[in-house]
């Protein structure tokens, strides 16, 4: 480089500290050195030696020699305001730059900025008009103080001009209206909740400012500034970034997959601290799957059952918690063993989606990232309700699926990695049927894709043996565990009447397969989750992406959704609990897109999860006081106790108390009447309900089968009436406990 000083093999490149940043003059270095600091270079900032300086990964020797400049004649000095803006950027991005995104930062401070304006504006209009309109003009002027800072600083690289800035400035409108909305939603539900007001202030401003700078850059700057073309490049300079792209392809992915594994690793460590926190979960139907687990331990250790109750083991779709939570009581109190089981579930649903996305990508560096997107989906409408056999089958079943394209993609998979693999399958169907459903779904649609694509290396006639051998060995022992269920009238969920109900009313209630407890905090998740995948992958690619077995996958899944009635036999939601495999599939196939930005997607994903998981947080906190009344009642009940257990059918997943009374079973070895005992999906037998039902309820309330209960025994009777029906309790009867939900009478 002429005019440097000394031999280009010997002289280092100036290093801190230096005598000023923005100074004159040519700098040379070793080639070395420009080859190791090239790799950390940020691209922000005014100086490229600067940079180069500030990214070494090792201490500098410089030396400066000094010279004097002539006077200026033309022209005028580089340095300004944006110098020093773009300086300070620099100096941020080497700080924070890998962790949070500088242009974030940038974002951020003009957004204080739009505070100030808005507060001024807000006292002027006063001076006029009342609040409201005063209010709304403030927010239009800080709008737009905000557009037009954010294009010449943050944006300064992509600004917009002449009509651009006009379709930008609506539709920065447009977007910070959306997340002023979810500012006012979040921080009143968390006020509401107990919050102070500062701590639901900052929430909703921390969450505004999320979205409006990952919305806005994808629809209001990205892709719409007038950035120019590129410039030249000399032969030499790009023969030698070409040998430097792989090496530096490799850092950055390896760069952002550390922070991917950061936000994997963090939202499951909340989930299942979430689980921790609480000895007894309040989950609708798991109180009831408890006090059966109880037993079948009782059983396995040899102890007698309660009078009234028997085990009868078979091949039943519908055994994981059975296959796993009475070894766990042989070594652990109640309440341990329950938060490992849901550990589990987590972990399996977890490690399940995130590895089968992962699988889909076509980029290493961006599978990592788009894998995240299934994280504020772990939790779903079925874990509330408390089926978490299904919900860990589920997990399990992508991770069989994970192991199946495993071994499709080797040219000929041993005779024994195809019978453990068909083992595996089977254990899926004696877990759940909806996770056999799910995973013989998954393995067709990849059939149909080999049959239909064009193979290089095979036949036709050779993919189609090949595919048909496999999947006979795989299905084998599933077959006959199917056959054996239903020779001896087990299968319960595949027998028994069917309900439909219209497209309508599956899409209405299909939405809320994904839902927690609070509407707004629900939406919110939405709408990062949608930000997040608008920032992740180039979804315009979408109609370029070649046919993949994925969109095999999710017609088959969305036309099963469509066709599968609501009810089957004593099983409903039965068409719902496709929805969670569809999603899955549906991320999957986003993997295989081109990559946006993937880092601050990852981070939306994070907001997303915290912010679900706060939903939770609040409801079940609501739920702890009733709860633990509940138990503490139930813990003075007579050993021994016969409990006749009865409710109107309006349980929910905020009316979650129905079956609360079975911890009477664990903890005062009592009988309780409403334990799931339904042949075909529970081990359990109560003979004494086979009868049919203690009690009647007609429009005007719940009567009572007098006789039939003093027959039975009973000494308490357990109410649920969360909407405060009509009783008719016969003379005799005494109330002893009424809290919430839930009346307890004793028998006279």
């Amino acid at each position: 480089m002429p005019g440097g000083v000394g031999s280009s093999r010997k002289i280092m490149v100036l290093s801190i500290p230096l005598r000023t940043i923005q100074n004159n003059g040519l700098r040379r270095c070793h080639s070395r050195f420009f080859e190791r600091a090239v790799r950390r270079l940020s691209g922000q900032g005014f100086k490229l030696s600067v940079d180069l300086m500030l990214s070494s990964p090792q201490q500098l020797r410089f030396h400066e020699v000094p010279y004097k400049s002539k006077a200026r004649h033309f022209g005028e000095s580089k340095l300004d305001a944006l110098v020093l803006w773009e300086s300070l950027a620099l100096l941020l991005d080497k700080m924070l730059g890998s962790v949070i995104p500088v242009r974030f930062l940038m974002f951020a401070m003009v957004g204080v900025s739009g505070i100030a304006v808005h507060l001024v504006a807000l006292r002027l209009a006063m001076l006029k008009f009342d609040f409201m309109w005063a209010q709304a003009l403030a927010t239009v002027l800080a709008m737009t103080s905000n557009f037009f800072a954010n294009n010449t600083l943050t944006y300064r690289d992509c600004r917009l001009t002449g009509w651009d800035a006009a379709r930008g400035l609506l539709s920065f409108y447009a977007v910070c209206s959306i997340g002023a909305i979810a500012n006012v939603g979040v921080a009143q539900t968390l006020f509401a909740n107990r919050s102070s007001w500062l701590a639901s202030a900052l929430a909703g401003i921390a969450l505004s400012a999320v979205w409006n700078y990952a919305v806005s850059y994808v629809l209001t700057w990205k892709g719409h500034g007038s950035s120019k073309g590129p410039r030249s490049v000399p032969a030499d300079l790009r023969a030698r970034l070409a040998r430097l792209r792989p090496a530096l392809a490799l850092r950055w992915s390896r760069r952002e997959q550390r922070l991917f594994d950061f936000v994997l690793i963090a939202a499951v460590a909340a989930y299942v601290a979430q689980v921790w926190v609480w000895p007894f979960p309040p989950l609708v139907d798991w109180p009831n799957h408890m006090a059966r687990y109880h037993l079948e331990s009782l059983a396995l250790s040899g102890q007698s059952l309660p009078q009234g109750i028997e085990l009868q083991y078979s091949i039943m779709p519908n055994l994981g918690g059975d296959l796993v939570v009475p070894l766990l009581l042989q070594a652990f109190p109640l309440t341990v063993a329950s938060r490992l089981f849901l550990t589990f579930n987590l972990l399996a649903c977890a490690i399940g989606y995130y590895l089968f996305v992962r699988m889909q990508s076509r980029q290493s560096a961006m599978s990592g990232a788009t894998s995240l997107l299934v994280l504020p989906w772990i939790l779903t409408s079925a874990y509330f309700f408390g089926f978490l056999n299904f919900t860990s089958g589920l997990g399990l079943s992508f991770l069989v699926a994970c192991n199946y394209l495993r071994l499709t993609d080797r040219c000929a998979p041993t005779l024994l990695q195809c019978a453990l693999h068909g083992l595996a399958v089977a254990l899926l169907f004696v877990w759940h049927l909806a996770a056999f459903g799910a995973y013989a779904l998954i393995h067709v649609s990849h059939v149909l894709w080999q049959l239909l694509k064009k193979s290089q290396c095979k036949s036709r006639t050779a993919v189609v043996r090949s595919a048909s051998i496999f999947a006979f060995l795989t299905f084998i022992p599933s077959a006959l565990l199917v056959i054996a269920a239903r020779w001896g009238g087990e299968v319960n969920a595949v027998a028994g009447a069917m309900e439909w109900r219209p497209i309508g009313d599956k899409i209405k209630y299909g939405s809320a397969a994904f839902a927690t407890y609070d509407p707004v905090l629900d939406t919110v998740v939405l709408a990062l989750f949608i930000a997040a995948v608008v920032l992740m992958v180039r979804t315009e690619c979408m109609f370029r992406l070649q046919l993949h077995w994925l969109h095999f996958a999710i017609v088959l899944f969305a036309g099963a959704f469509i066709a599968m009635p609501y009810g089957v036999g004593t099983t409903w939601g039965a068409d719902v609990r496709l929805l969670p495999p569809l999603l899955i599939c549906g991320i999957a196939l986003l993997a295989r897109l081109p990559s946006r930005n993937p880092r601050l997607g990852a981070l939306l994903v994070l907001a997303a999860v915290l912010i679900k998981l706060t939903s939770i947080q609040l409801a079940w906190t609501k739920f702890e006081s009733t709860y633990a009344s509940h138990i503490e009642f139930i813990k003075t009940l007579p050993p021994k106790s016969r409990i006749l257990s009865v409710g109107f059918n309006d349980w929910s997943r905020f009316h979650n108390e129905p079956h609360v009374i079975s911890y009477a079973v664990p903890f005062r070895e009592a009988f309780v009447s409403s334990l799931f005992a339904i042949r075909g999906q529970q081990p359990l037998r109560l003979p004494l309900n086979e009868a049919g039902p203690f009690e009647l309820i007609t429009p005007e309330g719940m009567h009572f089968d007098v006789e039939r209960v003093r027959k039975a025994g009973f000494e308490y009777v357990w109410v649920f009436n969360p909407l405060g029906r009509e009783l008719f309790v016969p003379q005799g009867w005494t109330r002893i406990y009424a809290k919430a939900s839930i009346s307890v009478w004793k028998i006279g």
